[in-house]
């Protein structure tokens, strides 16, 4: 009886308390990974929305139109793989190398859903709605708290630049997507080698999208990497799965070669670097004689000061300091490294456009900002939502959303009264929501109230949906 009472008293119970314990545990998980789910997928939802709602209205623009016209051909060639390997587009009566996964998705299309503007872009904006599952993948592999996940996907989903990149059909989502794809890969591989065959693949669609963006995303990954990870590097197994996920991109290359008798494997910038060097030889002459207001030259600089204008870069450049302030964890060094990537990149660009004296497109080469942005907002804002009571909000914030509200009033009666712009209620509403959404929001932050959250994002959300529904 005594070795019955004991093993009773050390197995028996213990047993069945971790099973009472592990059921509720694994329920709780089970909800918790429930709500999740749910939260991602209603973000996805509203991103669709957003990109999607009156797609075909415009017509195509002019890189729209040349990727229309690549996929037209891709339909009507001969059927063979040559067609969806080397897009058929001539220049000046000679073959011209192009990345294929754009134009042949374009077509793919076309194939399903016949020729039309809503046809070009919908895929694209697909890809964009998608992009939002990929940031929550990273925020995941980032943070460790859901509420930091959730203010990074909400900041992305209302992001202007990225949603307005998301609907148009050129390389810009697509880049996106796939340089997300590979951070959230490779952040995996750190815990699972494994995953270092899906980063090698995402690396393969990078590259088969546009070549020359292969720079920088393998810039912030080896920095990061060297880092936050080391032993990573210096782990054999690591290569040889990007190396074998790389395999599509490098026969690729190697089939462009001889299909187009040039050895060179970055075909976007031909000459690129030849005219560059030849440019920045004769800057000086450069610089004195170019227009300072001409629209090439000026148009990227507003460009940038349209964006940075955003709320949600106010509250990214704030992140930014944070992340610095924890610069030894890892999500911090993965926002540093992007962002500095990303930020020499444009500069370099802007500099080589002034040098040239033609506008470029420098966002190919910061187009990975735009979700590192949102990671560096969505760990701002999950920092605020933990702030003790006797600490106060950024005062500043309240100054930039209060006369950013201001400058939109101010706009709207000088688009009235001085251009004679035919106002509707559709445009009212416009001006109206983001002039109420950042006016708010200015007076909850200097009340300290955490609903300036909830303002900035809902109000964006609506504003951005009512200005892509509308003919503007």
């Amino acid at each position: 009886m005594l070795w019955q009472n004991f093993l009773t008293l050390v197995v028996v119970y213990p047993m069945a308390f971790d099973t009472s314990v592990g059921k509720r545990s694994s329920k709780l998980r089970r909800q918790d990974r429930f709500w999740k789910y749910c939260c991602l997928i209603l973000l996805i939802a509203a991103g669709l929305i957003l990109y999607t709602v009156n797609l075909s209205s415009l017509t195509l623009s002019e890189s729209e139109g040349t990727t229309a016209q690549i996929a037209r051909q891709i339909l009507s060639a001969p059927p063979n793989l040559t067609k969806w390997l080397f897009p058929p587009f001539l220049l000046n009566s000679e073959p011209v190398m192009r990345s294929p996964f754009l134009p042949d998705l374009v077509a793919f299309s076309y194939y399903l859903g016949g020729i039309s503007p809503l046809t070009t872009r919908l895929p694209i904006a697909l890809l964009g709605a998608l992009s939002t599952g990929l940031l929550y993948g990273i925020g995941r592999e980032l943070f460790k708290g859901t509420s930091a996940i959730l203010c990074t996907c909400c900041v992305y989903t209302t992001l202007f630049p990225a949603i307005s990149g998301g609907r148009i059909a050129t390389v810009d989502t697509p880049l996106v997507f796939w340089s997300m794809f590979t951070f959230w890969a490779i952040l995996r591989s750190r815990r699972s080698l494994r995953w270092s065959l899906i980063s090698g693949l995402g690396i393969a669609f990078v590259g088969l999208t546009h070549t020359w963006s292969l720079l920088p995303l393998s810039i912030i990954i080896l920095w990061f990497l060297a880092w936050d990870t080391p032993r990573l590097l210096r782990c054999p197994h690591f290569y040889y799965g990007l190396v074998l996920g790389m395999m599509p991109l490098i026969v690729w290359w190697i089939a462009q070669g001889k299909y187009y008798d040039t050895p060179l494997i970055f075909p976007d910038y031909k000459g690129y670097w030849a005219s560059f060097l030849t440019n920045i030889s004769g800057y000086k002459e450069s610089l004195n004689g170019l227009n300072w207001f001409s629209a090439s030259t000026t148009f990227p600089f507003y460009s940038l000061i349209f964006y940075i204008c955003s709320p949600w870069f106010v509250i990214g450049f704030y992140g930014f300091r944070f992340a610095w302030y924890y610069r030894n964890w890892g999500w911090a060094k993965f926002i540093l490294v992007g962002s500095i990537t990303c930020g020499v990149f444009i500069i370099f660009n802007l500099i080589s456009g002034l040098v040239a004296g033609e506008s470029t497109n420098f966002y190919w080469y910061g187009l990975p900002f735009y979700p590192i942005l949102a990671l560096a907002a969505g760990i701002q804002l999950h920092q605020l939502r933990n702030l003790p009571s006797y600490i106060n909000y950024p005062l500043t914030w309240s100054r930039i959303f209060g006369c950013s509200g201001i400058i939109v009033v101010l706009l709207g009666l000088y688009s009235n009264y001085v251009l004679k712009v035919d106002f509707n209620w559709l445009l009212l509403s416009i001006f109206a929501s983001l002039a109420l959404t950042l006016g708010i929001a200015a007076v909850l932050l200097k009340r300290k109230d955490i609903q300036f959250m909830n303002v900035l994002i809902w109000g964006s959300y609506i504003s951005l949906l009512l200005f892509f529904g509308s003919q503007y």
